[in-house]
């Protein structure tokens, strides 16, 4: 069943709930009965409570400095800004929608709970040093994404090939492995910076909304120049121009239709590109220096809070 069908999504919502239920109660088991901690202490080293909301809109606006470069590609360059906070596009984007769902609130909610609140607590009931966990705990949480290694082999073997001769196959195992380096590549890294901003903030929900974030605006580019293919929009727009043309000529709009199905399957075919000045993408990659190098200078002081689980 293919990962992105609505089935193949419930079904790994539910198992992921049933397991974080269970991580949860093991965690706060040991924290209460061999740790001695009282529910309040409970609450405070999973992150939960209390949390001081500063430190959520500061670690938003390093993570949106740092995201500088793609936010002005999606936002201005694509012109995706106008459709930014409209409860239609969220509705269609999250609510309706099971990828959406998955990927900008199931996701975040569960890997944060396991792999910062939950982990990280017993590694400090365990009096591990911060060093220590922003080594480790990255680490796991990107060998946690590893599987999707695994899912591409499946989904590319041929029905009658077994799961080893799929492995030993350079066409299968080769995009695998790359798949799974480039996924691991990162994941930690980010792990890392949730496990700093969680141990500097005690406050989960900072990263589970930096989380949300990266997986709504995606990896930023690192080279070609900026452009997009033309797509629907663009479709939509000259069939609409076309049509009110047609309507003043008199011929219905047939025509109009002809020619935006003829580009609509150039654009397919990619063919059809809209071009952007070189002035666009030198802003980008002005921008994505900038964003870095401020990300860098901002990391500690962004991230300074009196709710610290640990001091480095």
């Amino acid at each position: 069943m293919p990962r992105d069908s609505p089935q193949s999504i419930k079904s790994r919502i539910r198992a992921t709930v049933l397991t974080n239920l269970a991580c949860l109660v093991i965690a706060v088991y040991v924290l209460v009965i061999p740790g001695k901690a009282t529910p309040r202490e409970v609450l405070t080293v999973l992150g939960i409570f209390p949390i001081d909301p500063i430190d959520t809109a500061k670690c938003m606006l390093l993570v949106i400095i740092l995201f500088a470069a793609p936010l002005f590609e999606t936002g201005i360059v694509e012109g995706n800004w106008r459709h930014w906070g409209r409860w239609s596009v969220f509705r269609n984007d999250v609510i309706d929608d099971w990828i959406g769902w998955r990927n900008l609130v199931v996701g975040p909610i569960s890997e944060e709970l396991v792999f910062r609140s939950l982990a990280i607590s017993l590694f400090l009931l365990a009096q591990s040093k911060p060093t220590y966990i922003i080594l480790i705990v990255p680490f796991i949480f990107g060998s946690a994404h590893l599987h999707h290694m695994n899912e591409f082999i499946i989904s590319h073997k041929k029905p009658d090939q077994s799961y080893i001769s799929a492995t030993l196959t350079p066409s299968i195992i080769v995009p695998s492995l790359l798949r799974g380096i480039m996924q691991f590549s990162y994941t930690t890294p980010f792990g890392a910076f949730c496990c700093f901003v969680f141990l500097r903030t005690g406050n989960v929900y900072s990263c589970i909304l930096a989380h949300t974030f990266c997986n709504w605006i995606g990896l930023p580019r690192f080279w070609g120049r900026l452009g997009q293919v033309a797509g629907e929009r663009i479709v939509k727009q000259v069939q609409e121009k076309r049509d009110d043309d047609d309507e003043q000529a008199g011929s219905g709009g047939v025509e109009g239709v002809d020619t935006a199905s003829e580009l609509k399957d150039s654009l397919t075919a990619g063919q059809v590109e809209q071009h952007l000045g070189i002035g666009w993408t030198i802003t980008y990659y002005v921008l994505l220096v900038a964003g870095s190098f401020g990300f860098y200078k901002l990391l500690w002081s962004l991230t300074e809070s009196k709710m610290a689980l640990a001091r480095f």
